[in-house]
């Protein structure tokens, strides 16, 4: 709770408001307005200092609440559009599929026999390696995409792991990106 949520709250309990049932409706209202601005007003000011540092995920919260209008932040396209530019800056989907007779029926297949050859994961301030994993239905198989930062590391860590073989590199635009994110999980 935001500095200035936690004095308007205590002057509402400290006057006894609420105990003797004096509050109305419209200062309820008015007084989670408030504390729902405020804390998105905390939320963004955090997100924006670490964006500001270089951390990519910063970077992604900001750009997810102003495209979708989340952590109490109106919409605002300007300024999504400015987050995701810098987001989607040399990343790239590395899609692979299943062969040898490897049949994953969901992500968790997949992620669970990965997991047994190799550490795919993202980095602390950027997707790094593999980050935002995701699995399509395509021809009666289940397959699966990372995005990354370093799409030649990847390629080399999945060549390492049986029964998994890349079928493609694409460098993503901000389009493209926002296409992926919205993507969700299929299972056979």
């Amino acid at each position: 709770m935001s500095v200035i949520s936690q004095i308007i709250f205590k002057a509402v309990v400290k006057t006894g408001l609420f105990e003797r049932g004096a509050v109305v409706k419209p200062l309820v209202l008015l007084i989670a307005l408030l504390i729902v601005g405020c804390n998105s007003n905390d939320y963004t000011r955090t997100q924006l200092t670490k964006a500001e540092a270089g951390d990519y995920f910063a970077k992604y919260n900001l750009w997810e609440c102003y495209y979708y209008g989340t952590h109490g932040v109106k919409k605002d396209d300007i300024k999504a559009n400015k987050w995701l530019h810098e987001i989607a800056q040399n990343v790239s989907v590395v899609k692979f599929e299943p062969i040898n007779g490897f049949n994953p029926k969901n992500p968790g297949d997949y992620l669970n026999y990965m997991f047994k050859y190799t550490n795919l994961s993202s980095g602390g301030k950027e997707i790094g390696k593999a980050g935002f994993f995701r699995t399509t239905k395509e021809g009666g198989k289940l397959v699966a995409s990372f995005l990354s930062n370093y799409p030649d590391k990847l390629e080399e860590s999945i060549s390492k792991i049986p029964d998994l073989k890349v079928v493609s590199i694409e460098q993503l635009t901000p389009e493209r990106f926002v296409e992926y994110i919205a993507q969700s999980q299929e299972s056979l």
